[in-house]
């Protein structure tokens, strides 16, 4: 289980010099489950196969929806998967956890102050 917070890309690849790496790696062979937030603390959970692809198309709003209408900026935490089975049993628990508990598992993962 990995958990990092990036601010999403105005356009291109994630910036951040060590996730796209190991993103690319797992990227193949894994689902990622996410969660997102926006700075008035919206968020958002999600599962995909290609999380890279993922945080390029919605950084850029190049996808209509709750992410752009709600400005939704960046990655908070993700979890990955070898089974896409897995990956969408998990976004399905997380999506029914309260905001509260969401709001608990960011936070334990990400330094003080990201969230």
């Amino acid at each position: 289980m990995h958990a990092v917070t990036i601010p999403l890309p105005t356009s291109g690849r994630l910036s951040s010099p060590a996730m796209p790496a190991t993103i690319a790696l797992m990227r193949e062979r894994t689902f990622s489950v996410y969660i997102v937030a926006s700075p008035s603390r919206v968020i958002y959970v999600g599962v995909t196969n290609d999380l890279d692809r993922w945080i390029a198309e919605h950084g850029e709003k190049a996808i209509a929806g709750f992410t752009a209408r709600y400005h939704v900026t960046r990655l908070v935490y993700f979890e990955q998967f070898d089974r896409a089975a897995d990956g969408i049993a998990r976004e399905k628990q997380l999506k029914g956890w309260t905001r509260a508990k969401k709001t608990a598992l960011i936070e334990r993962n990400n330094p003080p102050g990201v969230t």
